[in-house]
């Protein structure tokens, strides 16, 4: 686990940071894990990835599953 990301809420800014940059896919899923096992909400990870998943770029994610 990255040193910095030891709370929840720490973790999930630093997945709205990740996911502004291109092929971090371990790193994503890392981050990811640590935040179910540091006792992250999953109802709230969902909350976020859905947020983050629309507000990609159509244009540039033709097609995007969650």
């Amino acid at each position: 686990m990255n040193d910095k990301a030891s709370n929840p809420d720490t973790i999930l800014q630093e997945l709205t940071d990740l996911l502004d940059k291109q092929q971090r896919v371990n790193e994503t899923g890392q981050l990811v894990v640590d935040y179910l096992y540091q006792g992250g909400r999953f109802d709230q990870l969902m909350s976020i990835l859905g947020k983050l998943l629309l507000r990609e770029d159509r244009n540039f994610h033709s097609i995007q599953m969650m």
